[in-house]
C-alpha cells in the first residue's frame, strides 16, 4: 500500500490485517504477508510536479501521479524481477 498521508496509510495497513485475521480464522487456508518498506511517504513540491507534468505532456507523453516512497521503488524492484 502506498498513500502520502502517514495516519491513512497506517489505518489501512491496520484493516487489513484485521480482515486478513478473519480470513485466517473462517478459512481452511494460510495466509502470508510481507511489508516490503518502513518508510515515511514524502510529497514532492508540487511546482516541481507541475513543471514535470508539463514538460512531458508537451512531448506527447501521458502523465500518472503516483505515490512514492524513499528508496521503495529501488529496494522492490529487483524482487520483482
Amino acid at each position: 500500500m502506498r498513500s502520502p498521508d502517514l495516519e491513512r496509510l497506517v489505518d489501512a495497513e491496520n484493516r487489513l490485517a484485521a480482515f486478513l485475521d478473519d480470513m485466517r480464522d473462517e478459512g481452511s487456508f494460510s495466509i502470508t504477508e510481507t511489508k516490503l518498506a518502513g518508510t515515511n511517504p514524502v510529497r514532492f513540491d508540487d511546482g516541481m510536479v507541475r513543471l514535470i507534468e508539463r514538460m512531458a505532456n508537451a512531448r506527447g507523453c501521458t502523465v500518472r501521479r503516483m505515490t512514492s516512497v524513499p528508496g521503495m521503488t529501488r529496494r522492490c524492484w529487483p524482487r520483482s524481477l
